[in-house]
């Protein structure tokens, strides 16, 4: 058996997607989605898998797929386990239509909360213009209510920086219910930061507005007696969206790209690399 060479594999089992989000990546929706064939030769090739689209919940049959199909393969309790063990990323509007599959699977959630009302509302948005914030919410809430797992995954865009103190407070809020502790808060912001788009231009009033609005973060944060939260809030541990980080993305048609963003673009041909089975992609993506 040959194994991805990657501690982790995006697995992006369709890329319908029922938001239309300003900042997204995924400039080419569509209906295509996972193959069974595809799913079980990536599963048996790899330890560890993350669960995306578009919006994977559009897909839930292919999630309980993933599931069945962990169980059915002849590898060790230890793998077994590992695999069982992924993350779905979801936008968060479609947990309340699937929450008893998210249950009986004991699923691990990566919902996407990019702050208040106004900041989310802002790029987070469903076909007809219409904000996405309330039900996002509301899955939220249904999550804490059955114990699901979870965790938030925020964007910063250059129009969201005038809301970001508000919306650290409403993060840490929702973080301090799910985890219980400044330490473990702490902890999950150290190693799921949130992700300011990179290809916006920022102006020196935008610079000016987001070193207040940090200011104003560190002085609630000392204010409260959180002073554990400095090192996840304020120290990033990774750079995301533009770089390489141990990770290769594999879409519905088990095609294999460097990045996830690269895999939904239009001309994504230009990106796909060679057959996973035929060359050391590590090499490949360092002479990229």
């Amino acid at each position: 058996m040959k194994m991805f060479p990657s501690p982790s594999v995006i697995l992006m089992i369709t890329q319908q997607c029922n938001l239309r989000c300003k900042y997204c990546y995924e400039t080419k929706k569509s209906f295509s989605k996972m193959r069974k064939d595809v799913l079980k030769e990536v599963l048996e090739n790899t330890n560890r898998i993350i669960v995306t689209g578009g919006e994977p919940l559009t897909n839930i049959e292919m999630i309980e797929e993933i599931y069945n199909a962990i169980d059915e393969l002849n590898i060790t309790e230890k793998r077994r386990n590992s695999l069982r063990e992924f993350t779905i990323i979801t936008n968060g509007t479609l947990i309340e239509k699937n929450i008893d599959v998210i249950k009986k699977h004991n699923m691990n959630l990566g919902i996407s909360l990019d702050g208040i009302r106004e900041a989310h509302n802002t790029d987070r948005i469903y076909p007809n213009g219409n904000g996405t914030f309330d039900d996002v919410m509301r899955g939220i809430e249904l999550c804490e209510e059955n114990d699901i797992r979870y965790g938030l995954s925020p964007i910063l865009t250059r129009n969201k920086i005038p809301y970001l103190f508000d919306s650290f407070k409403l993060l840490l809020e929702v973080q301090l219910k799910r985890l219980g502790s400044f330490s473990l808060v702490s902890n999950h912001l150290h190693n799921e930061p949130m992700i300011m788009v990179g290809e916006e231009e920022y102006s020196d009033e935008d610079v000016d507005m987001f070193i207040q609005e940090q200011k104003k973060i560190f002085d609630y944060i000392m204010s409260i007696g959180g002073e554990e939260i400095i090192k996840g809030w304020f120290l990033k541990t990774r750079l995301e969206h533009f770089a390489y980080d141990g990770k290769i993305a594999v879409d519905e048609n088990l095609e294999i790209y460097p990045r996830a963003f690269l895999a939904a673009r239009e001309n994504k041909e230009k990106y796909k690399m060679p057959n996973w089975k035929n060359i050391n992609l590590f090499t490949y993506i360092n002479n990229v």
